[in-house]
């Protein structure tokens, strides 16, 4: 994996990891605690114990779910939400990571999928979206959750964005007109 200490690969995107906590998001707090009791004593949680129609639609429509492969990107897009197509103005559905523009972000969501395969547990990461308005930014909540069918490997990946109420500035941010 590529150094990710390296700030400029995901410019103009801020990022760290975060502790997630009920105080920070009750709604991915509580998400993280089903995954946490679906696994059963087992290293991750098995992909059929994932219950997407159950999360709240307004996290659903805010969720991803990555096929693995052999562990390496890119990775395929089984499921990208609706308010995430809206906001970023693309939607992924049966496309893989490759497709996702502008470059610092692809780079974002590529390492930060690797490194929950490398410590194959849950991790949270706030980042910083810029708008067109100068130091002005949107703060987004990221849960990344492991599957694995066989407990061997990472086979899926279901990701969980929070976000303040985007403007369009931050539409605008990824519109590719």
């Amino acid at each position: 994996m590529e150094d990710l200490s390296d700030t400029e690969r995901y410019a103009p995107f801020e990022w760290t990891r975060v502790e997630l906590t009920p105080q920070r998001s009750s709604a991915l707090a509580a998400v993280a605690a089903h995954w946490e009791k679906s696994r059963e004593g087992r290293a991750t949680s098995k992909w059929s114990t994932a219950e997407l129609e159950c999360l709240p639609s307004k996290l659903l429509s805010f969720c991803t779910v990555a096929d693995t492969g052999n562990g390496e990107p890119p990775f395929l897009y089984r499921f990208f939400g609706t308010g995430l197509a809206n906001m970023h103005t693309f939607e992924l559905s049966r496309k893989t990571t490759d497709s996702i523009e502008p470059e610092g972000f692809r780079h974002l969501c590529v390492d930060q999928n690797l490194m929950v395969i490398n410590e194959q547990k849950p991790l949270t990461f706030m980042t910083k979206v810029p708008t067109k308005q100068p130091e002005l930014y949107r703060n987004h909540l990221i849960l990344r959750l492991p599957y694995s069918d066989d407990e061997n490997h990472i086979s899926q990946i279901m990701t969980i964005e929070e976000t303040e109420d985007a403007p369009r500035d931050t539409w605008e941010l990824f519109r590719t007109e």
